[in-house]
């Protein structure tokens, strides 16, 4: 596919425009030109879908994709624009002029005569850079949105369950022997158990609903997206159909506070009322949770699955772990501090995301191979140029002063392109595609980090893929370039 316009366009081209560059250059400015309309009529194409397809993730995608492409349509004009400007600052500007020096004008006059090259080179590296702040920026949002969640979801002191690799617990249990065994032990302060009922109803999303049996002080740590503590403690307190729904689950099923919904429950399809609806990083598909009462009338006695330890003041959590621990036989449970956790699941979300890090280097590899290439056909294509400077006087390290002052500046514009490009693919994949993915909300968390970083990958990127050019006309010689065959 990406063959063929240049194939279709070798083929029908006059022999004569074929030996002119001012010809393809002239034509490249002119289709430049017309990008940028179709640009702007991607972009808003796809902000329009964004916008309007609020329950389809493809269609999202799609506007994603839109939005890139409308980008990257713009950057060659914007490019040849802007460093035209560079080159014909003024002498009145003294500082300036002579901050860009002979070398910067002529090699921001030679990028923008260029573009036919240029122009998509730096387009390509203006993308990489952007979805490599975009990734960054998301992630680290993320990551500090679980570890807030972290410290309203794990208050407790310690957490106790039977030991298991198994993600769900549904089928395992603590004794209500051990439970009060628990309960009893010196240093324990309060304890709150949690029960958890799978639901698997044909034709629906599977549920969990979770039976905690909270206090107000545990109630006042969650986060809540709709609802308050106030109407929330009171409803579950004084009826039997009031639920906490997680953000996911509320999501994926398009509730909001006040509505009611259907679950499958020991008694049959039951109705509940949405008293509140809370911020959960748990899991994509979001649990249903009721007070431990209205579990019970609803789902029976499953026994106890998850036990949160609130130790006295002044505890030894080290001793206490272990007595809790002995509280059954050996082997039957296992006993982790809230904050060994946190640590681990810090831990594992940084493991998780790690594969990012070598896609983010691979867009920028693959960038750069393409402002190689670039600077490669330019070599090329300027080689009697080169040589007839040469042939004036221009000495190897002026030539290599050159070829960096355009890379440089392709470098430059990427960097500076990718920063507005950066922050608005961040905002869509925070607000936009993970949302609609995974129903989680998120705010964004912006440093300066990812965007200083941005800078030295495109102006690294750029200098680096110039080097090998550089030294090849470096150790041409003039006169053997002038030859014309």
């Amino acid at each position: 596919a990406a063959a063929l316009p240049p194939a279709l366009e070798a083929a029908n081209a006059p022999p004569r425009a074929t030996l002119l560059r001012s010809e393809l250059e002239s034509r490249a400015g002119r289709l430049s030109g017309r990008a940028v309309g179709l640009g702007l009529l991607f972009g808003l194409t796809g902000g329009l879908i964004l916008a309007l397809a609020t329950a389809s993730l493809p269609l999202s995608l799609g506007g994603f994709f839109l939005v890139l492409v409308g980008f990257s349509l713009l950057v060659p004009r914007a490019l040849a624009v802007s460093l035209r400007a560079v080159a014909a600052v003024p002498r009145r500007w003294r500082r300036l002029h002579a901050a860009i020096g002979l070398f910067g004008r002529m090699g921001a006059r030679a990028v923008a005569a260029s573009i036919s090259r240029t122009g998509v080179a730096v387009a390509a590296l203006t993308l990489a850079v952007a979805v490599s702040i975009s990734i960054a920026v998301m992630i680290g949002s993320f990551r500090t949105t679980v570890q807030i969640w972290l410290e309203g979801a794990l208050i407790g002191d310690l957490y106790v369950s039977t030991p298991t690799q198994v993600p769900s617990r549904a089928h395992l249990r603590i004794s209500p022997e051990a439970v009060e065994r628990i309960r009893a032990l010196p240093g324990v302060e309060r304890i709150n158990t949690l029960r958890i009922a799978q639901i698997e109803s044909p034709g629906e999303l599977p549920a969990r609903v979770v039976g905690i049996d909270l206090d107000r002080q545990s109630l006042a740590a969650m986060h809540w997206k709709e609802g308050n503590l106030e109407s929330v403690w009171r409803e579950l307190t004084t009826t039997l159909d009031a639920a906490i729904l997680a953000e996911p689950f509320a999501y994926r099923r398009n509730l909001h506070l006040g509505d009611r919904f259907e679950l499958e429950t020991a008694n049959g399809r039951q109705a509940f009322r949405v008293a509140g609806i809370d911020y959960d990083y748990g899991s994509d598909q979001g649990v249903v949770m009721l007070a431990v009462d209205a579990f019970r009338a609803h789902f029976g006695e499953p026994g106890v699955a998850v036990l949160a330890v609130f130790a006295e003041p002044g505890a030894d959590l080290e001793l206490l772990k272990t007595q809790v621990e002995s509280a059954a036989p050996e082997g039957e449970l296992a006993a982790q501090s809230s904050r060994l956790l946190k640590q681990m699941s810090v831990e594992i979300f940084d493991r998780t995301f790690r594969i990012t890090g070598v896609l983010r280097l691979l867009a920028i590899a693959v960038a750069f191979l393409g402002i190689l290439a670039a600077l490669a056909a330019l070599e090329l294509e300027r080689g009697r140029e080169f040589a007839v400077m040469r042939a004036q006087g221009l000495t190897r390290r002026q030539l290599l002063r050159l070829v960096a002052a355009e890379t440089g500046w392709m470098g430059l514009a990427a960097g500076l392109f990718s920063l507005p490009l950066g922050a608005l693919l961040a905002a869509l994949m925070v607000h936009v595609i993970n949302r609609r993915s995974f129903g989680w909300s998120m705010e964004i968390a912006w440093t300066a980090r990812p965007f200083v970083e941005a800078m030295i990958l495109a102006l690294g990127a750029a200098l680096l893929a110039g080097l090998i050019p550089a030294w090849r006309l470096g150790r041409t010689d003039p006169a053997q370039a002038l030859k014309q065959e």
